[in-house]
């Protein structure tokens, strides 16, 4: 779940696990590596519990999940901002 979107600065601040919902410590994980080009951007990063991460790292979670999930928040997120605006 993601608590905070600036578009602006590409700032992403995670609330819970993407994957499990865990709240007590959140890490942001680049599905594309900053080695590679990869970068803090809202298509590129999912929150994720320190046990999730590792298992993103290790390949266990695949990047086409990570990349699904990611693709189900942006879409929600849009779809509210597009709400919002209807209601103005």
């Amino acid at each position: 779940m993601l608590n905070k979107i600036n578009l602006h600065k590409k700032e992403l601040n995670f609330i819970c696990c993407e994957i499990c919902g865990y709240d007590k410590y959140v890490t942001r994980h680049r599905i594309r590596p900053g080695k590679k080009g990869g970068r803090y951007a809202p298509e590129n990063v999912i929150g994720l519990c320190p046990n999730c991460h590792i298992e993103a790292e290790l390949k266990l979670i695949s990047p086409l999940t990570l990349l699904s999930i990611i693709y189900d928040r942006i879409k929600k997120e849009r779809e509210n901002i597009l709400s919002c605006r209807g209601r103005s």
